[in-house]
């Protein structure tokens, strides 16, 4: 049974560990982010009450990882959202991505923003866009255009 969860300060080792599947499924470095310190800093910047983690488990295995953290005033960032490669394609994504949005919403932002990367990640761009997700200029680093920036305008209701 897939469960989504807030995380909590003694599964910071199995964020990171998850975390560090990530970056090494990707086609390419997240030095550009400073992936490593943030990592060495969790639960910064994704820590409550501007910021959330989330732990997707599988019967009570940890299987993926989201987290929100505050890009200003009234908009999030959805960042470090990962699955598992066997959990893909079985609604966790879509229930991770949901979850995130949700408790934006509940947090105060009136909008969310996410980057994803054009070549490798063709599913979860299709996923944002389906929950209304527009592409809208770079905010950060583009990687000579091979990521694609996102945004969602929060509503209640």
């Amino acid at each position: 049974m897939i469960t989504i969860r807030e995380s909590r300060a003694d599964d910071m080792e199995v964020v990171r560990a998850l975390l560090h599947e990530y970056a090494r499924s990707l086609p390419f470095a997240l030095d550009f982010q400073c992936f490593d310190e943030e990592i060495a800093a969790l639960p910064e910047p994704y820590a409550p009450p501007r910021g959330l983690q989330l732990i997707v488990d599988d019967d009570h295995r940890p299987v993926g990882v989201g987290a929100f953290r505050p890009l200003g005033d009234d908009v999030a960032e959805i960042k470090r959202m990962y699955l598992r490669p066997a959990m893909r394609g079985r609604g966790a994504g879509a229930a991770l991505l949901d979850t995130l949005i949700a408790r934006a919403l509940s947090a105060g932002y009136s909008r969310v923003r996410l980057d994803s990367h054009r070549a490798s990640m063709g599913i979860a761009i299709k996923l944002y866009r389906s929950r209304g997700f527009v592409e809208i200029p770079a905010y950060g680093p583009d990687l000579d255009g091979a990521l694609v920036f996102f945004e969602l305008r929060l509503t209640v209701g």
